[in-house]
């Protein structure tokens, strides 16, 4: 059994009512100053056993003394003489114990305040760090270059005029104006696939031009946010700025359900809205007339509830024709973001980034973007829509969009500004190899036997330069082949000619591949 040493220090010795140290005085020991229970097994220094009681010593310089061991399951006992009280005689373990620790909280008190001086010289370096991190990674389009997403496949009568893209599922809802009405245009909205498939469209009937289309998610529903021109339904014009349903393959008129007014705080001019839903907020572009317009920032939360407090206001601006045309709007972090810009190749397309709260402008040059080679497709290049778009991981991106392409052949080409930390976008390559290449395969009728049949067939999209076109026909039949096959003539940008010779009149299945790119000029020698 290990036992604790009680006693043994100048203090611990008995005395008489005067105060002088007497020795022979027999004590009791006991676990508590009141009541607790007595201890009787004891031990004196040497380890050997006392009857039960302690007895203060009686010759020379150990006269009064008290030292005594006990198990070392108490540090601390109490000593009774039979006087009415009880004095406390802690354990030398029990002060060993405390000095320790009071060593080892002094020396742990040292390391927290070392600790604490780490911490903080970690916290600002961590802090330069963030920094650091933002400016590589942060949204600053001024340092990213543009690169090419996807092409929308809208209808290629007209231009995409806006676009955004939906937070949940990637999808993009592209806006046309198409169909004359009331004086005004259907507006038509097309569901498209990431990779730019039209799965399905809406239109609104008079909804008009669609220069930005606003879109806001509600559960499983996407609502539309634009300016409704014309009311078929009571043949008169509008100017109400609404948030409409997209119902997909519905023509959807002014007094549906599912057309809904939002507030008005524009004094009933022309807007137009752009949503980031997840930093709650809508900008909204008002039109003051020719070229001059101003903007708001709202939160989405605070306008659906009818609360005119907008958070930033900027303009009015005054355009010039140098500055070209409005084509979009959107907001970012603390930044507006406007698209302008002319239809002709000859003219600049920019993006401003103007600071919502200094005012300060940035103008990003995006003439070049959407050519192939030294060409634009159909000697056609217009900004078209600007949006923002945030990726799976929260990281934002900037997407605008460029219309290339002769009437008839309209392309709705998608670029992002996007930080390495964003989604990785498809790459200027992909647009390439999605553009370059087109095939198919045409039913060409033979109206009359040992006859030249021609079929013209259209390109879906306008090839920057003339492509090559290698035709085959599906059949074996001897009549083609004897009579010298299928063949391609009158290639342009936009199509060409399937011309079929044979000696009955059976149509001919024949497929078609046309290439614009690399390699195509090769000339056998």
């Amino acid at each position: 059994m290990a036992l604790n040493v009680f006693g043994g220090s100048p203090g611990d010795v008995t005395s008489n009512g005067a105060g002088e140290v007497i020795g022979g005085i027999a004590l009791k020991v006991y676990t508590a100053p009141l009541g607790g229970q007595q201890v009787t097994e004891l031990y004196d220094i040497t380890g050997a056993p006392l009857a039960g009681v302690v007895v203060s010593g009686t010759d020379g310089d150990d006269e009064g003394r008290i030292a005594f061991q006990a198990a070392d399951q108490y540090s601390v006992l109490y000593l009774d003489a039979g006087y009415g009280m009880r004095w406390s005689v802690p354990a030398r373990e029990a002060f060993t114990a405390v000095s320790t620790a009071l060593n080892q909280s002094g020396a742990a008190l040292t390391a927290a305040q070392e600790a604490q001086v780490v911490a903080t010289e970690s916290g600002m370096k961590a802090d330069l760090a963030k920094a650091e991190v933002d400016a590589k990674l942060g949204f600053d389009i001024t340092r990213l270059a543009p690169e090419f997403v996807t092409q929308l496949r809208g209808d290629p009568a007209t231009v995409v005029q806006s676009f955004a893209r939906d937070p949940l599922t990637g999808q993009y809802y592209a806006s046309q104006a198409l169909g004359s009405i009331g004086g005004t245009t259907n507006l038509v909205v097309a569901r498209c696939a990431p990779d730019g498939r039209v799965i399905d469209t809406c239109t609104f009937e008079g909804g008009g031009h669609g220069s930005t289309t606003a879109i806001e998610r509600d559960g499983q529903d996407v609502w539309l946010w634009f300016r409704w021109t014309y009311d078929s339904t009571g043949g008169t014009d509008t100017n109400r700025m609404v948030r409409a349903k997209y119902q997909p393959g519905v023509t959807v008129k002014r007094d549906d359900t599912a057309v809904l007014d939002v507030p008005d705080f524009s004094g009933d001019m022309l807007v137009n809205f752009d949503i980031d839903q997840a930093a709650d907020r809508i900008a909204m572009r008002v039109g003051l007339g020719g070229t001059t317009e101003r903007y708001a920032l709202y939160r989405l939360s605070d306008y659906k509830s009818g609360r005119n407090e907008p958070i930033a206001q900027l303009g009015p601006f005054t355009w010039t024709s140098e500055d070209g045309p409005y084509q979009g709007h959107c907001t970012l972090d603390d930044h507006l973001y406007l698209s302008q810009g002319n239809a002709d190749t000859g003219s600049q397309c920019t993006i401003t980034r103007i600071n919502w709260t200094t005012g300060q402008q940035d103008i990003i040059n995006i003439t070049d973007v959407g050519r192939n080679g030294d060409n634009w497709p159909g000697g056609r290049n217009e900004a078209e829509g600007v949006t923002v778009w945030r990726g799976k991981n929260g990281t934002p991106s900037l997407l605008f969009g460029k219309a290339v392409g002769s009437f008839g052949y309209r392309q709705a080409l998608v670029y992002s500004f996007t930080p390495p930390a964003g989604d990785p976008p498809s790459g200027e390559s992909l647009r390439s190899a999605a553009t370059m290449i087109q095939s198919g395969k045409v039913i060409v009728p033979q109206a009359t036997a040992n006859t030249l049949a021609t079929l013209p067939v259209k390109f879906v999209w306008e090839f920057p330069t003339k492509p090559t076109v290698v035709v085959s026909p599906e059949t074996v039949a001897l009549a083609v082949l004897r009579d010298g096959g299928a063949a391609a003539g009158n290639i342009t940008e936009q199509g060409f000619d399937v011309r079929v010779y044979r000696s009955d009149t059976t149509s001919t299945y024949v497929t078609w591949t046309a290439y614009c790119g690399p390699g195509m000029n090769g000339v056998a020698s």
